[in-house]
């Protein structure tokens, strides 16, 4: 999570003002950075020169009516500036950062991609988009099998200090995910949407428990609702941030081949886990075989493979390692026996804790992800 306050630099503020136009067009604004030499000289330039740029009458257009918009609302560069500040400022009190390609922390990984994105809005501790990851993606519709095969492998992933990103969709992206902070790991969700608005819903267990354990991000702004054009863009992140591509189970026509052909392009190899001829859901999996795609036959092959070692499931009987001091103390709180959240906070009361109960409630949500505490019935908590 964020836990400082960020000063943003003027260049900053001008990238974010072309990521909240063109997050799903980056390229139409490298073609005015290009031309201008700085995000800021981009957002001024002029309009004889921008007729002469190579983007499509429509571009242009957005361009001015967007621009034109502001320069209404704020008729000085300078109160166009520290509006966007706050704007800025708001979403950090909401936890959300904002990192443009020329940002501290921005993934250097994402950066490397022929396509890469104007920034991104990011939920979550910033030296986990630097981890060494692996991207796992999958049916949304998923057998059994895909289910098991999704778990397997990325339990295996994070215990061998791998973070596993994903799409964070119903199915096998939300079931890796599930899975990687289950086993105490790290794993990055990158959405269609902005980052303030969970998508699928039924994912809000793993939407809430990310941002503590590796993080959320998209390159389209807060508020942007999810629609169809937006995924297909958002997959080339997906891929970009991973060493290497998982497919886990896929129809012959899905957009699983969407995120292949881009991880092909970025560098990316494309590893497949290999299914049953007469299964609809590894027909596309068995002909990315046939293509060239590498098998994964086991976790611990393609961990091999990657020159990862896997790390057995077993402790010594010393606490779990927590991300804070809360966490610490509600699980030293909690008993084998299951109590209700407001028994939880009475006793955190009695240690001189007090701590609200939309804080409790996602610090639970996110230690029932990772194992450390169960959820026997709605309401109640126990110590795992």
């Amino acid at each position: 999570m964020i836990e400082e306050k960020v000063e943003y630099s003027e260049e900053e503020l001008y990238h974010e003002l072309f990521s909240e136009l063109w997050g799903y067009r980056a390229s139409a604004f490298f073609i005015l950075l290009n031309a201008a030499g700085s995000a800021k000289e981009a957002f001024f330039l002029e309009e004889k020169l921008l007729e002469t740029l190579p983007v499509s009458p429509g571009v242009r257009q957005e361009f001015a009516a967007f621009r034109k918009e502001l320069r209404k609302r704020f008729p000085g560069i300078s109160e166009l500036e520290e509006w966007k500040r706050k704007e800025l400022g708001e979403l950090g009190d909401n936890g959300i950062r904002y990192l443009s390609r020329i940002s501290p922390g921005f993934p250097a990984a994402l950066s490397r991609i022929p396509d890469p994105p104007i920034g991104i809005y990011y939920k979550g501790r910033i030296s986990d988009l630097e981890l060494p990851a692996i991207s796992m993606i999958g049916a949304r519709s998923c057998s059994g099998y895909g289910r098991r095969m999704a778990e397997e492998f990325a339990e295996a992933f994070v215990r061998a200090g791998l973070c596993v990103v994903s799409g964070m969709a119903r199915g096998i992206d939300g079931i890796s995910q599930k899975s990687a902070l289950k086993a105490g790991g790290k794993s990055i969700g990158v959405l269609g949407c902005g980052v303030d608005i969970c998508y699928p819903a039924e994912n809000r267990d793993v939407y809430e428990a990310l941002p503590l354990s590796g993080g959320i991000l998209s390159e389209y702004a807060p508020k942007t609702a999810p629609r169809g054009l937006l995924f297909p863009r958002r997959n080339r992140l997906i891929s970009g941030l991973g060493k290497v591509l998982l497919v886990v189970e896929a129809r012959k026509k899905s957009g699983t081949a969407i995120t292949v052909d881009m991880a092909l392009e970025q560098g990316r190899e494309v590893y497949v886990i290999p299914g049953r001829a007469t299964d609809a859901l590894s027909e596309g999996c068995n002909e990315l075989l046939c293509q060239g795609a590498l098998p994964a036959f086991s976790p611990e092959q393609m961990l091999k493979e990657l020159g990862y070692e896997r790390r057995q499931r077993g402790g010594t009987g010393t606490l779990p390692e927590f991300e804070d001091s809360l966490q610490r103390e509600i699980y030293e709180a909690l008993e084998e026996n299951p109590v209700t959240i407001e028994e939880l906070a009475c006793a955190l009361e009695e240690q001189g804790r007090d701590p609200d109960f939309l804080s409790l409630n996602r610090k639970l949500s996110y230690m029932v992800m990772t194992g450390w505490v169960t959820q026997p019935a709605p309401g109640f908590y126990a110590r795992a």
